[in-house]
């Protein structure tokens, strides 16, 4: 099932939605052979250098070769790039479509995880989480993609994970510019045992700032902490989204959080949209 939407700049959002979600089993990448890495990270920092607004993403990182529209999950077409050439799309200094992956992540209570955004890009929006750059140096680039981004986001194992099933696709105007493969995924935490591992890493990140220590310092101190959610200072919040109340928040594109109303960014909005689709055809 392929959907339009209209994001709330104006733009053509597009929506591949699978008439039955896959597995592990039945999603395949086909990369394009790399022989250096370091030296492909080398050429693009030179490359894109004008462009670069995060220089701490250091990155070998995954592209489509093909359109949304021309995407096969059982052999998705992929070749490398590296996180600067990345930061030159979204800047519109570089073509190329760069592939990404979220998750839509149901507690054992039954909840849906996202989070409002900290960092640089997106501040206070509410996104989906976890979600991001699908990594190239794997045999498994989507599947390994979501293993490390919910280990970093949200500090839950690949072993705490079921039924984790390819839902499709969405592009993504705003931001990356790129396509986005989008989960859905079981996990055997809690959402309170997600939020209290969160605050914890993340009141990490906030002592740190408060003692003057750097972006980069702050960010360190939680993986020195043996905090597995790294990532954590990439929300500020987390927050949790309960099925009954998906049409609402797709209507009114907030997510509300301690009283006060988020704006869902429409990377975020469309895995709920997908989830409702597929929900409505049982």
């Amino acid at each position: 099932m392929r959907m339009t939407q209209t994001t709330l700049s104006g733009k053509e959002q597009e929506i591949c939605l699978l008439d039955e979600p896959l597995n592990e089993g039945h999603v395949r990448a086909i990369k394009k052979t790399l022989e250096s890495p370091y030296s492909l990270l080398l050429e693009e920092r030179e490359k894109y250098s004008d462009s670069i607004y995060l220089p701490d993403w250091k990155e070998l990182v995954a592209m489509s070769s093909v359109p949304a529209s021309e995407i096969d999950p059982r052999g998705v077409l992929l070749e490398p790039a590296t996180s600067y050439r990345m930061q030159a799309i979204r800047r519109g200094n570089a073509n190329g479509i760069p592939a990404s992956i979220s998750c839509l992540t149901l507690t054992e209570d039954a909840e849906y995880v996202f989070g409002i955004r900290g960092g640089n890009v997106m501040r206070d929006a509410a996104c989906i989480a976890p979600a991001g750059a699908i990594p190239y140096n794997t045999d498994s680039p989507l599947y390994d993609g979501i293993w490390q981004e919910m280990i970093e986001e949200l500090g839950i194992r690949s072993d705490e994970l079921d039924n984790v099933l390819l839902y499709g696709w969405q592009t993504d105007p705003e931001l990356t510019k790129g396509v986005n493969f989008v989960f859905h995924a079981n996990a055997a935490r809690s959402s309170a045992q997600v939020h209290e591992l969160h605050r914890e890493a993340f009141d990490v990140y906030q002592r740190e700032k408060l003692k003057g220590a750097s972006e980069t310092g702050a960010r360190r101190a939680i993986r020195t902490a043996g905090y597995p959610n790294t990532d954590a200072w990439e929300h500020t919040a987390i927050v949790f989204i309960k099925p009954e109340y998906i049409p609402e928040i797709v209507n009114e594109r907030r997510v509300y959080h301690d009283g006060r109303p988020y704006q869902l960014l429409d990377i975020g909005r469309a895995p709920l949209i997908m989830r409702s689709a597929l929900e409505a055809k049982k």
